[in-house]
């Protein structure tokens, strides 16, 4: 599953994944892909939990207008014009 998920990573942009294209992705393959642009923007190596996981796949599976995600390493998570918008405050 993490080549899949690498794999795909490798073709999109890591701050603007589209959710479409996250929606067709089976939930563990889009799991890592959530993780690997996290860590990209910015999250320390080893800082992600499960529950930190699970609020990034909130904006993507179950949608309801919430506000952005804060993650170690002041990365931030927001949906936004069809997309999962990264951005980290340094």
């Amino acid at each position: 599953m993490d080549g899949f998920a690498n794999e795909f990573f490798a073709q999109v942009d890591s701050k603007n994944l589209e959710i479409n294209d996250l929606e067709r992705l089976p939930k563990a393959i889009r799991s890592r892909v959530l993780r690997l642009a996290i860590y990209q923007a910015g999250a320390p190596s080893g800082s992600l939990t499960a529950e930190h996981i699970e609020a990034a796949e909130g904006l993507i599976s179950n949608w309801h207008g919430q506000k952005e995600v804060s993650l170690p390493g002041n990365v931030k998570l927001l949906r936004n014009s069809g997309r999962i918008v990264l951005s980290a405050n340094t």
